[in-house]
């Protein structure tokens, strides 16, 4: 934003500011997520749920069952007006699949 020509066209910014001159300080005691992981959204949801008795944030962690208990709490939330919607199309893909395996004869 800061590099684009119009952020300058307002009368009130006078000095154009070269964004490489500034040096990055990162505070300690952050969360880091794994290198190739898309992980902050859901990092920044568990720490909201976490947040109001914890204050050592590099101690929250995203695992594979974070992210389903965030999607079940999501999903089952009194307040989702899609919720009985959902259910009923997971139990019919349930039981879609089940009919598939069973034909197959897998257990």
């Amino acid at each position: 934003m800061l590099m684009d020509k119009s952020f300058y066209d307002h009368p009130h910014i006078v000095d154009k500011h070269v964004i490489s001159n500034f040096s990055l300080v990162e505070p300690r005691g952050l969360g880091h997520q794994r290198i190739g992981s898309n992980d902050c959204g859901v990092w920044v949801a568990k720490w909201m749920i976490e947040c109001a008795w914890r204050e050592d944030y590099d101690q929250i962690f995203v695992e594979p069952a974070t992210r389903m208990r965030i999607a079940l709490d999501l999903v089952l939330h009194p307040y989702n007006e899609l919720k009985d919607k959902i259910i009923q199309k997971a139990f019919q893909y349930w039981t879609d699949l089940e009919k598939k395996r069973k034909s197959l004869g897998v257990r």
